[in-house]
């Protein structure tokens, strides 16, 4: 495992058991998103070569949103993101192909990039954005009253 993937795995339980120690709703089986993406991401550590795909800093989820609107062939991927630059860990959408390498239209530089979440099922990505009116499946939860706190993703949601 790189040192980078670990450092954000670290992370990512350092925030989810930081969160289960508070005395949140007890109908909540995931207190937060760092824990159900511990649950059922996984890590996508290779980077496709030569990409064109290019979008708007700052933008990820509506960048990649965008893509998988046009594009059938790539995977659309929410989860945590961090580089050996800035060892923040970020949210972050990204895109993987068919040999599930990452294509990320945001990140400037993706070469030193450890991605870690889930990929999401086209159909429910679009259906979430056009019924909330919003970019961001994790980041959007609170729409729909914290469903994916309380009950985790729904069947066929998420294809890990």
């Amino acid at each position: 495992m790189s040192d980078n993937l670990t450092r954000l795995l670290d992370k990512l339980q350092e925030r989810a058991d930081l969160i289960d120690s508070f005395p949140l709703n007890p109908m909540y089986k995931y207190k937060s998103m760092e824990k159900l993406i511990l649950e059922v991401g996984k890590p996508y550590l290779t980077i496709a070569k030569n990409s064109k795909l290019k979008g708007t800093p700052k933008n990820c989820y509506e960048n990649c949103f965008n893509i998988i609107r046009k594009r059938q062939d790539l995977i659309y991927c929410e989860g945590y993101a961090s580089d050996d630059i800035v060892t923040f860990v970020f949210t972050h959408a990204w895109l993987i192909n068919d040999k599930g390498e990452v294509v990320d239209p945001t990140w400037q530089d993706a070469s030193n990039v450890v991605y870690f979440g889930a990929a999401f099922n086209r159909d429910f990505v679009i259906d979430f954005v056009t019924k909330f009116k919003e970019y961001g499946i994790l980041e959007s939860d609170y729409r729909q009253e914290h469903k994916f706190k309380i009950e985790g993703f729904p069947k066929g949601a998420v294809i890990n």
